[in-house]
């Protein structure tokens, strides 16, 4: 896997911003909290190009600068994943959340909103936070030191270990099987 030299640490946000469910603008207000406080910079893989809207917010929070949009294959994705300070996944709500998996399975600790159903497919191999609060966030970020990172990383590399292809198979016919009459 190819090593990035962005020359600045930052943090990962993956996926679409355009819906309020996404809560992508708290992570604009951690990143300003944070500002004086760290160098960290933010890239949004995929989620299209950034809007007129998204751009004039930055600039309102004189994050122009900081904030950067990538778009690429799975390949550069996972290296972006790789090489990430953090995976931040502020959803207020998700069906499922592929992300987190994918950042674990990628040695990226994960950061995301203690919404439903985050806890339950993440586990204790990541951290959590309100999602209506960016100083919590900002905070749990602060605390991501070289030693927590690195237990997050083994958490979160051992927990995806848990979702595979093969048992989400054997679990749906298992299912099934228990719907039908005997």
């Amino acid at each position: 896997m190819a090593e990035l030299n962005l020359g600045y640490r930052y943090w990962l946000y993956v996926g679409n911003r355009g819906f309020d469910y996404k809560n992508f603008d708290i992570v604009l207000q951690a990143l300003q909290i944070q500002q004086e406080e760290t160098e960290a910079h933010l890239v949004c893989f995929g989620g299209g190009i950034l809007t007129d809207k998204e751009v004039a917010r930055f600039e309102e929070l004189k994050l122009s600068a900081k904030v950067h949009q990538i778009s690429g294959n799975d390949e550069l994705l996972s290296t972006y994943y790789a090489n990430a300070h953090c995976l931040v996944y502020p959803s207020k709500y998700e069906g499922f959340g592929l992300p987190p998996l994918e950042a674990m399975a990628t040695g990226c600790p994960v950061i995301a909103s203690n919404a439903p159903p985050m806890p339950e497919i993440i586990g204790n191999a990541g951290l959590y936070f309100n999602p209506e609060s960016p100083q919590e966030l900002a905070s749990i970020i602060q605390t991501l030191d070289r030693h927590t990172r690195e237990s997050l990383i083994d958490l979160g590399v051992q927990h995806v270990a848990k979702y595979t292809w093969e048992l989400s198979s054997e679990q749906t016919v298992a299912f099934y099987k228990s719907l039908s009459p005997q």
